[in-house]
This record gives structure tokens, C-alpha cells and sequence, in this order.
């Protein structure tokens, strides 16, 4: 083959694509390998921060969690505390009605005018409000200690109920 041989510039020709073309490839290969472990390095990074940051997510949940679960602990066992005193209040009271030392007084009483042709209560000699002298019958009494009772349940029940939101409300208020 001459150099005035056209097949030997084709066969030049075809050996310089040929080595264009491999050495696109190899650039191309590099570029790829280069450009993954850019970006693997990137997405390994951010997974770290994603996984701190998560980690601490978590602990403040954990840390305001058991901080709410100790406040209901301690609206619990107050409401239990004053729910056992009201008891013994309760129990001491009712025994004492039977036992009669302790006597509750009438304070509603029906005060009619003179003018209404109604007889006039007559008023006890040691009152003022026109209480009967002995008070309430013990059954009347008891009913009215248990139903005062019934109503201070409820109300410390809605006391308890009133902190748990409040707590409820302050946690809401403290988050970010």
C-alpha cells in the first residue's frame, strides 16, 4: 500500500475513528465514575445530616413525652389525693348526721306578707332564718352531704381536666 493508495487512507481513516472513538469512551467511562462518586459523596453526607437530625427529632419527642407524662402523673395523683380527703370528709360527715352530733339548718324558709291571709312562720328562738330548732330530719341531711359530695367530685374532676389542657396547651405553645 502507497500513500496514493486509497485504501490506506480509508484504513487511516477508520483507525482514527476508531481511536476517537475509544478514547470517547474511556472519557466517557471516567466522566461517569467521577460524576457518581461526586454525588454519592453528596447523597452519603446528606443521609448523615437527615439521620442527626432525626435522631434529635426523636430524643426532644422522647424528652416532651415523658415531660407530659409526668405532668399527668402529677395531675393524678393530686386529683386522687384531694379525691381520698373528700372521702374522708365525706364518710366523717355522714356518720356524724347519724349519729346526730351534727345537724344541718333549714335556710329556705317562705316569707309571706302579712297581707296575704297566709300564717307567718314563727322563728326559732336562738335563729334568725327561720330554721326549725332541730334542723334537718338526719335521711334530709344525708342526701344533701352525698349530692354536695356528688358536686365536688365533678368539679375537681373538672379542675384535673382544666390542667391536663392547660399542660396540653403550654406543650403546644413552647414547640417550634
Amino acid at each position: 500500500m502507497t500513500l496514493l493508495d486509497p485504501r490506506f487512507w480509508i484504513v487511516i481513516a477508520l483507525a482514527a475513528v476508531a481511536l476517537a472513538s475509544g478514547s470517547a469512551l474511556v472519557g466517557y467511562h471516567h466522566g461517569v465514575k467521577t460524576t457518581d462518586s461526586t454525588w454519592s459523596a453528596r447523597w452519603e453526607k446528606r443521609n448523615a445530616t437527615d439521620l442527626a437530625a432525626t435522631v434529635k427529632i426523636k430524643q426532644q419527642a422522647e424528652a416532651t413525652e415523658q415531660a407530659h407524662q409526668k405532668r399527668l402523673a402529677e395531675v393524678d395523683q393530686h386529683y386522687q389525693e384531694i379525691i381520698k380527703n373528700d372521702q374522708i370528709a365525706h364518710d366523717r360527715d355522714i356518720a356524724r348526721i347519724r349519729a346526730g352530733t351534727l345537724k344541718l339548718r333549714q335556710r329556705f324558709t317562705c316569707n309571706t306578707a302579712p297581707s296575704s291571709g297566709l300564717p307567718q312562720a314563727a322563728t326559732a328562738a336562738g335563729g334568725s332564718d327561720g330554721a326549725a330548732p332541730g334542723g334537718l330530719r338526719p335521711a334530709d341531711a344525708e342526701v344533701l352531704v352525698q349530692f354536695a359530695d356528688r358536686c365536688d367530685t365533678v368539679a375537681h374532676q373538672l379542675q384535673s381536666a382544666q390542667a391536663i389542657i392547660l399542660s396540653d396547651r403550654s406543650e403546644e405553645g413552647a414547640k417550634p
